[in-house]
């Protein structure tokens, strides 16, 4: 093995090593980010977004935003055609994606929607999280695109985006219970009709 090489493999192990009593140690098992409710309504022709989802950021994920790291969340929504003998069709998907900082000049988080450049700007992180975690009258899906007479489900998720993690960070963040729980489950529904 060459010394280059070797000094790689040593480091890995120093990092993985750093890392898992942090795993160990971190509180809660259950995932940080949960869709509580989630619906679509339908006006003029087009489908329409409403969610309510929780994120609750964990002591690694906190101290990173803390000390500037930009954190960008995903929110997946998928409309899916079940059927009965294959996986189900996907017929439509829209991601949103925000970015969290935290200004330390100011002492105030920015919430920034990278889909459309809009920037809010709120005192506390709860206030800024609760933000993020609202969604009201998101368009989805022409109703003309879909076939008339079959059913149709949605889908909702949201996660933490870690390829946006700076480099040294990523490998910490798959690795580690507290940046791993930064996803939640499927919510899945009916779509109105």
């Amino acid at each position: 093995m060459s010394p280059v090489r070797g000094m790689r493999a040593a480091v890995l192990c120093l990092a993985l090593a750093a890392a898992l009593p942090a795993a160990r140690g971190s509180t809660g098992d259950g995932p940080a980010i949960q869709v509580l409710w989630a619906r679509t309504t339908l006006a003029d022709e087009v489908y329409h977004l409403d969610a309510d989802i929780r994120y609750a950021l964990g002591p690694a994920a906190e101290e990173a935003l803390l000390s500037g790291v930009p954190l960008t969340f995903l929110t997946e929504v998928e409309v899916l055609r079940p059927r009965a003998w294959l996986w189900d069709a996907r017929v439509a998907r829209v991601v949103q994606r925000h970015e969290l900082r935290y200004h330390a000049l100011s002492e105030r988080f920015v919430l920034v929607h990278r889909n459309t450049g809009a920037r809010r700007s709120f005192r506390t992180l709860a206030r800024a999280l609760e933000a993020l975690g609202t969604i009201r009258g998101l368009p989805l899906l022409d109703r003309r695109l879909l076939r008339v007479g079959e059913a149709y489900d949605a889908r909702l998720r949201a996660r933490l985006s870690v390829e946006d993690l700076p480099g040294p960070m990523r490998p910490f963040a798959y690795i580690e219970r507290d940046w791993r729980r930064l996803r939640s489950a499927w919510h899945r529904w009916q779509l109105a009709s």
